[in-house]
């Protein structure tokens, strides 16, 4: 490739105005490439035309352009054409980061001066005569050169550790404390568990689920556990009901009731199951005595993401603010009552990326209006959220009944809001 630094500009997509030809080297853009929505990038930068079309597919390095004019670039840098393809009028342009861009930086670097046997780096230098880097120098200061070749050899205690790693151990183990109590019967007794700093009586628990990845450790030093094992079966009430007990990743120790007392499960694949009819649903059960798991039971979840379901939040509005807590979920439905003129997202998290996903059903008899000039974060001020082609913005369909899907994004907290929808479903 080329020892040049190119430049990129996120998500930007836009379309061909008009046809280009095979063999051309100039076209026309329905928008310009901005780094911020208004201001054009500098050329060079590469583009990917029809990039969803594995056959007619081009990468096209851009050198001289101006706003939606392309007068200069260079055709099919992949060579995977043979003749250059004709791309039709509307055809999909997109800028994607792509490995020419990455073999560009590796042409810079290669063409950095190679370092003699003493290069100078402002007050520091470093000397190859020896062929070594003393350790004492670097980090904290405290590395020493045998712990500095650990590292840079992989062996020893890093390469030990490593050895050490099985395939489908778990490495995160969840506390849960039991109680045992009447279930205000007066005649039986139950398992209840407790978490966190919970000091309480704990919380009959009808259905818990157990991730992949996890150990959980049920804690019986408590002394209501006295003469109470727990264990866990395939069978409601275990054996008390011609169930037997369910072993595999399970270990217990001590004696119900007294300190260091527990029952431990280990959630991995094999516990799990290879598919749907060998995945069991684990019922809790004391051996000595019946009904005291009920209907209780562990649901042995997968890391996939087979069979999720996603709470759907009943939403409404009041004086035009719908407000949105994702504490509650990532979906939610509302039939529209009035005109929307803010929504007001809560619990958005702080790092990372999250999503919202709202239904709008439109009203049965008189359209109404939804506005996205009028989006907060977190109690943030007022944003507009950002819309696809060139920010064209959003308009609520306005057949009665009809329904709209917006999809909300947020990286950070939402600093900025992405907005896009899918609209007048019938």
């Amino acid at each position: 490739m080329t020892a040049q630094e190119t430049n990129l500009s996120n998500f930007f997509e836009t379309t061909l105005n008009g046809i280009l030809a095979s063999g051309a080297t100039a076209m026309t853009l329905t928008a310009a490439p901005t780094s911020n929505g208004t201001s054009a990038i500098s050329v060079p930068y590469y583009l990917v035309i029809d990039p969803d079309n594995a056959s007619n597919r081009e990468v096209v390095e851009v050198t001289a352009a101006s706003g939606t004019t392309v007068s200069a670039m260079t055709r099919d840098k992949e060579g995977r054409h043979s003749t250059d393809p004709t791309h039709v009028d509307g055809t999909v342009v997109r800028m994607a980061v792509i490995k020419e861009m990455f073999e560009d930086i590796h042409d810079r670097i290669d063409a950095l001066p190679t370092p003699t046997s003493t290069t100078a780096f402002t007050n520091k230098t470093i000397s190859d005569s020896t062929n070594s880097i003393d350790a004492s120098v670097i980090a904290d200061k405290t590395v020493s050169n045998t712990e500095f070749q650990y590292l840079n050899n992989a062996s020893s205690n890093i390469q030990a550790q490593i050895d050490g790693i099985t395939a489908g151990t778990s490495s995160q183990t969840i506390d849960i404390t039991v109680k045992v109590a009447d279930d205000g019967s007066g005649s039986q007794n139950v398992f209840y568990f407790l978490s966190g700093t919970d000091s309480g009586a704990g919380t009959r628990e009808i259905a818990i689920d157990l991730k992949v990845g996890f150990k959980y450790y049920f804690d019986q030093s408590d002394s209501s556990n006295t003469g109470h094992p727990l264990r866990f079966s395939t069978t409601k009430d275990g054996s008390h009901n011609s169930g037997s007990e369910f072993t595999t990743n399970v270990t217990t120790g001590g004696t119900p009731g007294s300190a260091g007392a527990y029952t431990q499960i280990e959630i991995t694949p094999e516990t799990v199951g290879r598919n749907d009819a060998n995945t069991p649903k684990l019922y809790y059960y004391c051996t000595a005595h019946s009904g005291m798991g009920g209907e209780g039971h562990l649901n042995l979840l997968s890391s996939n993401l087979k069979n999720f379901v996603e709470t759907d939040v009943a939403l409404t509005s009041s004086s035009g603010v719908i407000t949105i807590d994702l504490a509650n979920g990532n979906t939610g439905s509302i039939t529209l009552t009035e005109n929307v003129t803010d929504i007001d997202f809560k619990n958005v998290p702080l790092n990372g990326t999250s999503t919202f996903t709202l239904k709008i059903t439109q009203h049965a008899s008189s359209a109404k209006t939804v506005a996205i000039n009028q989006i907060t974060v977190n109690g943030s001020g007022h944003q507009t959220a950002k819309t696809p082609f060139g920010g064209s913005g959003y308009t609520m369909t306005t057949t009665t009944s009809r329904i709209d899907i917006l999809g909300f994004l947020f990286f950070d907290a939402g600093t900025t809001v992405f907005l896009n929808a899918l609209q007048d479903f019938n």
